[in-house]
């Protein structure tokens, strides 16, 4: 009994830390599922603010006769062309009101932008989530051990608290026995046993959910090569 105790001891201190090992690995995926898509979001963000300098500078570089205002704005939006995009080096002579650059060729700077930021962003991202899998597995494997050690302590005390509770039954007022540790030992088990299980259940959620990820991005992945051999096919 005094061993078996110990044992029962032992499991529910293991798999009280390996709880809490869980815990904070699920809490770190979480917030990198999250920052992943933060980033990917300010990808698109970035992309959109450059679309939206283009065209109020497509729309001033329309107009014949400018005020000295409307060539500040010109210059304005193409110095914050050049600050997202690095390649352009676009200029703006507010004097002979000419960009060295055409409009059409900031919208392709634009575009191949948009698909470098958006390859890399997803790429990151699928890395991520690769890792991820990898350190849920190791975990997953971590607690099925312990998982199986709780699951034998179960099953065994479950089976002395069946035949303690029938004897005590039989013998009724006569009955001298542990019933009240046997009961402990059985509810203690048992905890550690849900514990783990529940564990097992969390992390397996959190697997499926970066294997679902990994393959998005892999998609995505995909999808962007096509969209640059399509640009490059146009381009050429």
């Amino acid at each position: 009994n005094s061993d078996s105790a110990d044992e029962i001891s032992e499991n529910a201190a293991a798999t009280d830390a390996l709880a809490e090992s869980t815990e904070n690995l699920i809490e770190d995926i979480e917030r990198s599922r999250q920052e992943r898509k933060e980033s990917i979001e300010a990808t698109e963000t970035e992309t959109a603010l450059a679309e939206s300098y283009a065209k109020k500078l497509d729309d001033l570089a329309g107009k014949e006769h400018k005020s000295a205002y409307e060539k500040q704005q010109m210059k304005i939006y193409t110095e914050k062309l050049n600050d997202l995009l690095p390649d352009l080096n676009a200029q703006y002579d507010e004097e002979a009101d000419k960009l060295s650059v055409s409009t059409d060729a900031i919208y392709d700077n634009i575009e191949a932008m948009k698909l470098q930021a958006r390859m890399k962003a997803y790429g990151d991202a699928y890395a991520d989530a690769i890792a991820e899998q990898v350190s849920v597995e190791k975990q997953i494997a971590d607690v099925e051990a312990q998982n199986n050690k709780n699951r034998v302590k179960y099953m065994e005390t479950q089976s002395k608290l069946s035949d303690e509770m029938r004897k005590a039954d039989e013998q009724g007022m006569n009955y001298v026995g542990d019933l009240y540790e046997v009961q402990k030992a059985a509810d203690d088990a048992a905890d550690a046993y849900n514990d783990s299980r529940q564990q097992l259940s969390d992390l397996r959620d959190q697997y499926k959910k970066a294997s679902d990820d990994a393959d998005y991005y892999n998609q995505m992945i995909e999808n962007t090569t096509a969209e640059e051999a399509k640009a490059e096919a146009i381009k050429n």
